[in-house]
């Protein structure tokens, strides 16, 4: 057995040794030219989403080295493009659908595959034409070849996280499907603005390509720090996963939108989500971050500080969105892939963000003592005590109306109502819905008719 074993190990060691004399490819990322060429243009016109660049002394040499371009066409008709709402998103779109061929700069018929509903080819081929005239006339390459050492330096950063702290099998596992192959971009240009892209070739094949912004240390030197790299790359590859799903459930969203969207748009449309398809990706790209943030054992993410973190910038509904995708994760023999959940999730917006009352001290169709002074309503959610309150006449009508002598909010969460009941009658009582909402505005869409016996 002891022979066996000594065996055992020697190919085991053998094993290791020939991989590692072939050792698998790992990821790598890269600072691309385009996505810097496009960004310095955004920034030359003025656009805050790439005026943020972390590293001080590359933003210095840009504003230097590009001070006599500050109108050229191409950033004239950038600042005119981003005051009609295409910047952040839709520029890196089509910086990674561009193609460097020796000076000059072209379009990638790739781009109309998976093109931002913001463009549309008439202006694409204008502001190629610019952009590669920009390029040309500013000798970018002379710029990016310049700063060869920094970006290094960004990238391995960044390959550090790569190789020691992401969990890539994760995402086809978690959405159930095969997703494209990677290709990682870091920019210094882009700051605290990060992109989940994705490139879909004419063959069908896919390419996911997150765009992480750099951030500096006190040095101005390119680092990123690892739990929030992570959480940075989940979030912009889940882009390239959940987009699509959502796109095709499109319609299905319509009756929650309607409803909700007015209520946060407000606050939505200040972070750039200027429509409900964009809060619904953005919402479910946030949940899968923190279901991910939930197995990882490497950066100790924390789910309730990431949770509250998103609650705060406007998705209140996120510590309920992330208690149904665990009923996902804990069935995957019935929902083999995130689409095959959606219906849940539609189902959700629909009805399940909204506050309703889910207990009454007095249970529907009961028998209760004619003495019984309390009636309680337990709501949901916190609601709007401000908005006052209101019943309305249940199935009995006027006549099996209860008398009320007062009504309280004990709470938020609960109001009552002080009763004078007779003997041996059925009353019957609802809500008022127009009185109740709650605390983010969202109404009471389903009523609580309640029957009871006093005897």
């Amino acid at each position: 057995m002891r022979t066996l074993s000594y065996c055992k190990l020697a190919v085991l060691f053998g094993l290791l040794h020939f991989a590692n004399l072939f050792p698998q490819e790992v990821l790598k990322s890269k600072v691309d030219e385009r996505i810097e060429l496009l960004g310095i243009i955004y920034r030359l016109s003025g656009a805050r989403e790439y005026s943020q660049g972390a590293i001080k002394s590359y933003n210095d040499d840009t504003d230097k080295y590009f001070a006599d371009f500050k109108n050229h066409e191409a950033v004239l008709l950038a600042k005119e493009y981003r005051n009609n709402g295409i910047g952040y998103d839709a520029v890196m779109s089509l910086a990674i659908h561009l193609d460097v061929q020796g000076s000059s700069i072209s379009l990638n018929d790739d781009i109309y595959n998976n093109l931002d509903s913001r463009w549309n080819k008439e202006m694409l081929d204008n502001f190629t034409e610019k952009i590669s005239d920009f390029y040309i006339k500013s000798n970018f390459r002379k710029f990016f070849e310049s700063h060869s050492e920094i970006y290094s330096r960004a990238e391995e950063a960044m390959n550090d996280i790569l190789v020691s702290k992401m969990n890539f099998s994760w995402f086809d596992r978690f959405y159930g499907v095969k997703g494209g192959d990677y290709n990682i971009f870091v920019s210094l240009t882009n700051g605290s603005s990060n992109y989940g892209m994705k490139i879909i070739h004419k063959d069908k094949n896919e390419e996911i390509c997150p765009i992480i912004g750099v951030d500096s240390d006190n040095n101005s030197n390119p680092k990123f720090a690892p739990a929030n790299a992570v959480y940075l790359l989940v979030h912009e590859i889940s882009h390239s996963y959940v987009n699509p799903l959502v796109n095709k459930h499109k319609e299905k969203f319509t009756k929650s939108e309607k409803v909700i969207f007015p209520h946060i748009s407000k606050k939505m449309q200040s972070q750039a989500y200027g429509n409900w398809s964009t809060v619904m990706y953005e919402s479910l790209v946030r949940v899968a971050t923190i279901c991910y943030a939930n197995q990882d054992t490497i950066t100790n993410m924390k789910v309730k500080d990431i949770i509250n973190g998103e609650i705060h910038r406007g998705f209140f509904w996120m510590a309920d969105l992330y208690t149904l995708m665990q009923e996902y994760e804990e069935n995957r023999d019935k929902y083999a892939t995130l689409d095959d959940f959606m219906p849940r999730i539609i189902s959700f917006y629909d009805t399940g963000l909204f506050p309703r009352i889910i207990s009454s001290s007095i249970e529907n169709n009961s028998k209760v003592p004619h003495t019984t002074k309390e009636l309680i309503f337990t709501f949901s959610k916190p609601m709007d005590t401000k908005r006052g309150y209101g019943f309305n006449y249940g199935k009995g009508g006027k006549d099996n109306f209860p008398k009320i002598e007062k009504v309280e909010w004990i709470d938020d969460e609960t109001i009552k109502l002080t009763l004078d009941l007779e003997p041996g009658k059925m009353y019957s009582i609802q809500l008022y819905l127009r009185r109740y909402a709650d605390i983010e505005g969202l109404p009471v869409i389903e009523n609580y008719p309640l029957e009871f016996i006093s005897e």
